[in-house]
């Protein structure tokens, strides 16, 4: 049942085109939430607000009063069959001279603009469309109205089936956006999320040995584009910098703070400072390429195309796929086995806690066992 419902009209001097002339505008007020539409008649401004404020019938008049009439029939048609009757709502009706149609598709497409505006990474980008398209395979291109809670918990099942719980928060949020938009833009007066709620989980992480290290670090390729994408990974396992990072790098980032080779700038992906304190291996790296690493900037599908291969010929066995990050991975873990200090350890890896670089970390208990048998006697 609506408690408010208005429909004024108006035309904008703003908007005015060479002769002076601007489309009528319907202005539609329903409930606090208001929505605005161009129709097809052009008017001066002036001679239009005078046309208005006349006591007598005339043209303007007539036109307005009789896009009115259609709008409150729309509106009485939408209350017969049930259908929300929103701002939004009527008007798309009332252009559309039917049901407004709103199916699953058409807020994809929507809102993936929306996200496309906001500037997000292309890859995040996919994301979205992957929980859209996903949620589409398993219920259908139904009316977005039309989505229930089960609908919801059917899709939801099905991703977990094929991924870690980490990946299905982020599948969870990213679909649950489109409906927060759809609520917001009054395409469904429901959100059909309802309380259902999934947790980050922890998302395991294979963290490479030393003994894999070291079979990598000691090995030398004849192709000269493999080797130096193994002595950038190499300097990476040191450095704890990511693939990004590492690209970006310049002759000018190091420094020396008493007698260790650093880095400290802000990281490519976050803009949060870091500050790697490069361990001896890495440092023999920086040093044999001149601390220029122009030479060694390749993409990054190349670069983990290459480490696979790399991983193939040292019998890597630690990791199930070896790619850049392992190398970050590798670094933060070293760092916590170590025994040096969380905070110290977040800031070398530019976390904004150390809970992140936690994450990282797979330490054994045998590593567990040894540090605390350096603190107590057992």
């Amino acid at each position: 049942m609506r408690n408010t419902y208005c429909v004024t009209f108006a035309c904008r001097k703003a908007k005015t085109d060479r002769e002076g002339r601007a489309f009528l505008s319907a202005i539609i007020v329903i409930n606090g939430k208001r929505t605005s539409f161009n129709l097809p008649r052009k008017e001066k401004p002036d001679e239009f607000d005078k046309a208005m404020k006349a006591k007598r019938s005339n043209e303007i008049k007539s036109y307005c009063e009789t896009v009115r009439q259609r709008l409150d029939t729309c509106a009485n048609e939408m209350t017969l069959q049930d259908y929300p009757l929103t701002a939004a709502n009527l008007k798309e009706w009332y252009q559309n001279g039917h049901s407004a149609s709103f199916r699953l598709t058409r807020l994809r497409d929507e809102y993936l603009a929306v996200v496309e505006k906001r500037g997000v990474r292309k890859q995040a980008w996919y994301k979205y469309m992957f929980a859209m398209d996903s949620l589409i395979e398993q219920v259908g291109d139904k009316e977005t109205k039309a989505v229930t809670n089960a609908d919801v918990r059917l899709w939801l099942s099905a991703v977990k089936a094929k991924f870690e719980p980490s990946t299905v928060y982020g599948y969870f949020t990213k679909l649950k956006s489109f409906f927060i938009y759809a609520y917001n833009a009054e395409k469904i007066d429901r959100n059909p999320f309802g309380n259902l709620r999934v947790g980050r989980g922890i998302k395991t992480v294979d963290i490479l040995s030393d003994s894999d290290y070291a079979a990598i670090q000691s090995t030398d390729f004849d192709i000269w584009r493999v080797q130096r994408i193994k002595d950038i990974f190499v300097f990476a396992c040191n450095s704890g910098l990511a693939w990004t990072d590492c690209y970006h790098l310049k002759p000018e980032d190091f420094t020396e703070r008493d007698g260790h080779l650093c880095i400290c700038k802000p990281r490519v992906k976050t803009g949060i400072p870091y500050n790697s304190v490069i361990l001896p291996d890495g440092v023999e790296i920086a040093k044999k390429y001149n601390f220029d690493f122009s030479a060694l900037q390749v993409s990054s599908q190349s670069t983990n195309q290459a480490l696979k291969d790399i991983a193939a010929h040292c019998g890597v066995k630690s990791v199930q796929r070896l790619t850049f990050h392992c190398a970050r991975h590798f670094y933060i873990n070293k760092l916590i086995a170590s025994g040096v200090a969380p905070a110290i350890v977040s800031k070398c890896a530019g976390h904004t806690s150390f809970k992140q670089s936690y994450n990282y970390s797979n330490l054994n208990l045998s590593d567990m066992v040894v540090e605390v048998g350096r603190h107590i006697s057992i």
